[in-house]
């Protein structure tokens, strides 16, 4: 996986939900490295990498429920996504 996200559109896949768990991933490491560097403390990459992609999905999740939105949500974030599901007016993300 490239840490530097892509910018150009392919024909499968959703570009937009690839590009914020890139983010998640690129701010995971960033956070690790430096609590390694700095502090000598261990952080768990992966479960960080978790939380994070859980709340700011859940974030992104409630200003579209806020704005009414669900329809548009849906089609940017869960459309061709295996990862996350709009199940009953709650998000599910299974990573």
């Amino acid at each position: 996986m490239f840490l530097f996200g892509k910018r150009s559109c392919i024909k499968e896949g959703n570009m937009v939900v690839s590009n914020y768990f890139l983010s998640c991933a690129r701010y995971a490491v960033w956070v690790r490295r430096n609590y390694a560097m700095k502090e000598g403390k261990q952080v768990d990459v992966i479960r960080m990498f978790a939380a994070l992609v859980q709340r700011y999905m859940g974030l992104v999740f409630a200003y579209f429920v806020a704005q009414g939105e669900m329809e548009g949500f849906e089609k940017i974030f869960t459309c061709k996504n295996p990862f996350m599901e709009v199940v009953e007016g709650v998000l599910k993300i299974e990573l």
